[in-house]
């Protein structure tokens, strides 16, 4: 290749400061006799670490090199899968104990990022615009994009009080942007109801937490003393959680018999059994694309048995059970142990989901423009900045006037009023670098009819009949 010609200084060097690497660290070629391939692929592992320990630029920690390949291992096996530091174990461990300081939001791992659920009603993200499908790329400038969730979490936790900037991307096409969020305590409730008539109540589930069953069993004995004949149960946007919790709470709807079934490493089958009367309410489940998990193992057991119709929109499909294993030295593995069916043999696989019984697609958002981070909105500000101000305004039930452009006093008096609403300092101006926090609130959707609750609440009506 290089016949004629000297090679230059520089990549003579390189020639031979590899030839030299090679002759200090070769592989042998061949193997040692009696070795395995795994003794093999160890003594290639061993074989890295010592490159990187003896040749990298700067010293680097053998317990950061270790974790990296742990890692490395764990997330090469599936999108579910991953290894945590003890640090990373305090998070994960947080999200199922149910209090911590933070911003509110449920994350899950979905399309290669961590991704946000749904932010919790109330909760410090919800208030910043956080909205679900958002993806996170960044957490205070670092980049987490390909990350778990177990390891973006502790990035976004923080004291009550501080402040956290994550770089989402959302829409499509897909645009960025920063949103500032100050941490509170977050007390996670995982169940909420009340009563929609006089015979109808609802519980919604928002994760399958330790305290999860004990909640919903409050919860129904509560909705049953005030009337209710009839419930929507709703794990729209549940991610899942702890199996057992799953199962319990299963078990509190769905009467003698099969709820799941589980299958193991070389096939090992497992059928597990409700063995109570289940409840005499009649029964919708609201699901959508993101319920997911634990709350598929429940749905999926409602409409298999016969206890309730699903309404609203296919799961996500993640039929897989991991189990957190502890690692010797604090940290601990999550790993897929297993895959599960529902109690008719449903494979779940990622969008192969559950069917809903009542099929109801909620209608599209109105066409939106966002406002983006250089926007500076006040009173006297003319154009299509303003005039897009004034859509969304009006798309949130305030009313800004004619959406004409022009931000004149009723703009004024409505962007206050939708500030306060929101709990933020009613200024009176959108500046989307010294109020970020107003910016992600009106570039957030507009909360609409729930048309996909009234259709549940229908089907319930209808089996009351």
């Amino acid at each position: 290749m290089f016949k004629g010609r000297r090679l230059p200084r520089y990549l003579a060097a390189s020639v031979l400061v590899v030839a030299l690497v090679s002759a200090l660290f070769a592989i042998p070629a061949g193997r040692a006799q009696g070795a395995t391939p795994g003794d093999f692929y160890i003594q290639r592992f061993f074989h890295v670490y010592q490159l990187i320990r003896q040749l990298y630029l700067r010293d680097v920690p053998p317990q950061k090199l270790l974790d990296g390949a742990l890692k490395g291992m764990a997330s090469s096996l599936d999108p579910w899968s991953a290894y945590f530091g003890p640090d990373e174990l305090k998070g994960f461990m947080s999200q199922v104990q149910g209090k911590y300081g933070g911003i509110g939001v449920q994350i899950d791992f979905r399309d290669g990022y961590t991704t946000v659920v749904a932010p919790f009603p109330g909760s410090p993200g919800e208030r910043a615009g956080l909205q679900p499908g958002d993806h996170i790329l960044a957490v205070d400038g670092k980049d987490v994009k390909g990350q778990q969730p177990e390891t973006v979490s502790p990035l976004i936790k923080g004291d009550p009080g501080t402040k956290v900037r994550l770089t989402i991307q959302r829409g499509n096409p897909p645009s960025r942007s920063d949103v500032e969020v100050t941490r509170e305590l977050i007390v996670m409730r995982s169940v909420d109801s009340r009563m929609l008539t006089s015979k109808i109540g609802y519980l919604r589930i928002t994760s399958f937490a330790e305290d999860t069953s004990q909640a919903v069993r409050e919860a129904l004995a509560s909705l049953k003393a005030a009337g209710a004949r009839g419930v929507v149960v709703d794990v729209r946007d549940n991610p899942g959680g702890l199996l057992n919790s799953a199962l319990a709470v299963t078990r509190q709807f769905v009467s003698e018999g099969p709820i799941l079934i589980i299958m193991g490493r070389q096939g090992w089958l497992q059928t597990v059994y409700s063995h109570t009367p289940g409840t005499d309410l009649k029964m919708a489940v609201l699901v959508n694309g993101r319920t997911a998990s634990a709350a598929e193992i429940f749905a999926g057991a409602v409409q298999d048995r016969g206890a309730g119709l699903l309404v609203g929109e296919r799961t996500y499909g993640k039929g897989y059970v991991q189990s957190v294993i502890d690692v010797e030295g604090g940290g601990a593995l999550k790993l897929t142990t297993a895959r599960y069916l529902t109690p008719n043999a449903q494979e779940l696989t990622p969008g192969h989901g559950l069917d809903p019984d009542v099929p109801v697609v909620p209608p599209d958002p109105p066409a939106l423009r966002q406002l983006d981070a250089s926007t500076h909105l006040e009173r006297g500000s003319i154009g299509l900045g303003a005039q897009a101000l004034q859509e969304r305004l009006a798309a949130f039930g305030f009313n800004p006037g004619a959406a004409d452009g022009i931000f004149g006093s009723q703009t004024d008096e409505a962007l206050r009023g939708f500030q306060r609403s929101k709990g933020l300092d009613p200024t009176g101006v959108i500046d989307g670098q010294a109020d970020p926090a107003t910016l992600a609130a009106i570039n957030s959707a507009p909360s609409r009819a729930d048309l996909q609750l009234q259709k549940a609440q229908e089907a319930v009506e209808e089996r009351l009949r």
